[in-house]
């Protein structure tokens, strides 16, 4: 099934490892100053988006495995239980994922709506993969029936910025210039 990956850390407690503070308001939360006089964390700002991660990863984790048990207990997944599965795949930025959602939604005869190709289009955005998102609202234009809005125009135009952000940091490396 597409949805069939297990959390291979189920059996961690929920709040192990997670972020417990906060940047803005943590007073004793302390900044060094870099030589031009910029001020920066002294501690990782990473912590912050690896917390970030697991939360996602464990609301798709959770809306794969409600889908699992729908399945098993003979209740055939609909248009709601679909589309929180694309919301999740989504937000995680997991491509693959949402097109085998995507699929099976084809697959039992569930109508692909705008909503589901903005998903598919979100996920593209997250992870910065612009060519498939171009793929994909070719293929939203080739549905007919199927309109793009502003928020496929939103996707669209953040999978464009994170791709030329990617392109900027390529062309900063100062090694591959001589």
């Amino acid at each position: 099934l597409f949805f069939d990956r297990r959390d291979e850390s189920e059996s961690e407690s929920e709040s192990e490892n997670d972020a417990s503070f906060s940047y803005d308001d943590d007073a004793s939360f302390s900044y060094a100053t870099l030589d031009d006089g910029t001020a920066v964390p002294k501690q990782p700002v990473v912590a912050h988006f690896d917390a970030r991660a697991r939360e996602t990863h464990r609301a798709v984790v959770r809306v794969e495995t409600m889908m699992r048990d729908m399945i098993e207990s003979g209740v055939e997944p609909d248009l709601h239980s679909f589309t929180a599965l694309l919301s999740a795949y989504a937000r995680a930025g997991d491509v693959a994922a949402a097109g085998d959602a995507l699929a099976g939604m084809r697959a039992r005869g569930i109508p692909v709506d705008t909503f589901a190709f903005n998903a598919l289009l979100q996920a593209c955005a997250v992870a910065g993969d612009l060519d498939a998102a171009v793929r994909i609202r070719d293929e939203m234009r080739r549905a007919g029936s199927v309109e793009p809005d502003a928020v496929t125009f939103l996707h669209l135009f953040r999978a464009c910025a994170r791709r030329s952000r990617q392109v900027a940091a390529v062309l900063r490396d100062a090694s591959d210039w001589d």
